[in-house]
C-alpha cells in the first residue's frame, strides 16, 4: 500500500519489484542437495551424466 500511495509502480513487464519473492531453498539450507543425493543413492537409473534423475523409490519410501 505504501508504494501505491507514494506513486511508485513496478517496472514495466514485471508483477513484483526486483528481488521480491521467495529465496531458493538451497540458499537457506546449503546441505539439502547432499542430503537428497544420499537418500536416493543406489536407487537411481538412467544416464549418470544427465541432470535428470530417475528414482526407483516412491515418495513414501524416500520419506520413511
Amino acid at each position: 500500500m505504501h508504494e501505491i500511495q507514494a506513486g511508485k509502480g513496478v517496472p514495466p513487464g514485471r508483477v513484483r519489484r526486483s528481488g521480491a519473492g521467495r529465496k531458493s531453498i538451497t540458499a537457506s539450507d546449503p546441505q539439502l542437495l547432499e542430503a537428497l543425493d544420499a537418500m536416493i543413492e543406489g536407487d537411481t537409473r538412467g544416464d549418470p551424466e544427465s541432470p535428470l534423475r530417475w528414482v526407483c523409490k516412491s515418495t513414501r519410501a524416500i520419506a520413511g
